[in-house]
Parts: C-alpha cells; sequence; structure tokens
C-alpha cells in the first residue's frame, strides 16, 4: 500500500515538474540531500490571470511577504558553503497570495477551484519531500519562511504555542507543552537539552540566530523569552501545523521583520544566520553528519 502510494505522488510530481528543472509555472522545487526542508509560501509575485482574486472578508490576508523567495533561495546557497555543497530542499510557491494562500486550509486559503488546484500543487509537493526526507533520514527539520511588520523588529520563531503560553507557563508546564503541542514534539523526545531550553534557552534556535549574527534579535530566546503585553507574536500556521509530526519531522515557522528582508545587506544577514543555526542543529540535534555531510563549523 505504502509503495503504491509512492509511486502514486512521484506520477504526480514527474507530471506537474520540468525534468532536470524541477520546476512549474505555480511552484519551484530545488532538489536538496539533506533532513532540511525551506519553504517560502508567500514569496511569489506571479498573478494567473485565470486564478480569480481571494476576497478580502474576516481577516484574510492577501499581501505577500515580500523577498522570502530570494532568502529561501540565499539561505540555500549559504548552507551549501558551509556543508561541501550540500543543500536543504527549497520550495516556493510563485503565486500571489492574493490568488491562493497555501498557509491556511484549503477552504479559506482559496476562493476558486483555480486557486484550489494551485493550493494542492504546492502542498502535494511539500509532503512528497518530506516523506522522502523522513524515508532517507528518520528525522527533519522544516523551516517556513515569512515576513511581518511588527514594530519590535525582531524574528518571530513559532513553535504552535501561543502567547500566554510563553509569557505565563513556568519550565515545567512549558516542557509539557512542548511534547504534547508543539510543533518540535519530536526533536524534544530525543533531545539531551530540556523542552524549555530547545525553545528559548541556550541552544535554541533563537539563540542560535543571536549568537552567529549579533545584530539580530528573535522571540523567543534567552534575551526576550516570551513576547511582550504589547508586541505582536505569529506562533506558526496551516504548514507548521499540517507538517510537524510527534516523532520525524519538526516544523519552525521564521517571521522575519521589515529591516532583514528589504535591503540586500538585511536580507545577506538573516540568510547567512539561518543557514549558520541550521547547519549547527543539523550536526548537533539531528546528527546529519552521521548521512551525507561534515558541516565546517
Amino acid at each position: 500500500m505504502w509503495r503504491n502510494t509512492l509511486l502514486l505522488v512521484l506520477s504526480l510530481i514527474s507530471s506537474i515538474f520540468v525534468v532536470g528543472v524541477m520546476s512549474s509555472r505555480y511552484v519551484t522545487y530545488q532538489p536538496g540531500n539533506l533532513p532540511l526542508i525551506i519553504t517560502a509560501p508567500h514569496g511569489g509575485s506571479l498573478y494567473p490571470e485565470n486564478i480569480p482574486d481571494r476576497k478580502s472578508k474576516n481577516g484574510t490576508v492577501l499581501v505577500g511577504d515580500k523577498y522570502t523567495a530570494d532568502i529561501a533561495y540565499a539561505i540555500s546557497d549559504a548552507v551549501a558553503d558551509l556543508c561541501d555543497g550540500a543543500r536543504p530542499h527549497v520550495i516556493v510557491f510563485n503565486v500571489l497570495r492574493r490568488k491562493a494562500d497555501v498557509n491556511r486550509p484549503i477552504g479559506s486559503g482559496t476562493d476558486s477551484p483555480q486557486g484550489q488546484a494551485a493550493w494542492k500543487e504546492f502542498h502535494q509537493v511539500v509532503q512528497y519531500v518530506v516523506d522522502h526526507v523522513i524515508a532517507n533520514y528518520d528525522h527533519g527539520l522544516l523551516l517556513d519562511i515569512h515576513g511581518q511588520t511588527h514594530s519590535h523588529e525582531r524574528v518571530e520563531l513559532g513553535y504552535l504555542l501561543h502567547k500566554s503560553d510563553l509569557a505565563g507557563l513556568s519550565d515545567q508546564a512549558m516542557d509539557k507543552a512542548i511534547t504534547s503541542r508543539s510543533s518540535i514534539q519530536a526533536l524534544a523526545r530525543v533531545s539531551p537539552l530540556l523542552p524549555h531550553e530547545l525553545l528559548r534557552g541556550d541552544g535554541s534556535l533563537g539563540d542560535l540566530l543571536e549568537t552567529f549574527h549579533s545584530s539580530i534579535r528573535t522571540i523567543p530566546s534567552p534575551s526576550h523569552p516570551y513576547p511582550l503585553s504589547d508586541e505582536r507574536y505569529f506562533r506558526g500556521g496551516y504548514i507548521t501545523q499540517r507538517y510537524h509530526t510527534s516523532s520525524t519531522m519538526d516544523a519552525i515557522q521564521l517571521e522575519l521583520p521589515k529591516h532583514l528582508r528589504f535591503t540586500q545587506q538585511g536580507r545577506d544577514t538573516i540568510a547567512a544566520a539561518i543557514a549558520d543555526a541550521a547547519c549547527y542543529m543539523l550536526e548537533t540535534y539531528y546528527y546529519a553528519t552521521t548521512r551525507r555531510w561534515k558541516a565546517k563549523l
């Protein structure tokens, strides 16, 4: 049954993508050879006339996340520099968010059959890549790249925990929340670090981003363990929710502020920081060096 399902997915992928290019009109997929997946669901600029615009209703967001596709590709290049040419898998949705939002369930992310078709195409590719990583490495990490314009100008790391969880839970209660309902359950079950340390302590993604590049500030991290009462915070969306599992795949949403997206220097800085942090995590937590590469850390 599993083999038949895999063959069906492979058939769908081959029908969508041009051989060797791995790109369709709506989705670009750069294959990798690490247990790391980078997605940019709101970085597209394509305006297909055949897909009707989504209606603005009930808080629907139609604006994309500028330069996040460029950052996703730059992360891949920076990882390759660190890892002797080995790369993450990169998946970019090329379509404007006003046509389809692939970081929402299909019912709220699309308003038309054409939008649904584009939505399904993106998620077929992501699911195929997730299955490939799990089959080859047993355990992987997905980083979902987004943009925000909040006044605190920090990188927001979304683990599916609420702002009230980060601000109100004790370390012991946080450990339970992380192992039962966060998007890094798989890592928390095998890491020598306590779960709350993985989230905002030394060695957490927030800590690594700030350590490798001192100009970057993050939430949550040792320096800023939770959003203040007047600070907005995105906890992670549909992609993070859908693709994390309790035992094999971790997923983290990264919401990047304007100053790290709207200039070339900012994009270079955040791409390098994410690559450094991701390579450290692969080496230290996912034991990827036992497979195919040796990080230069």
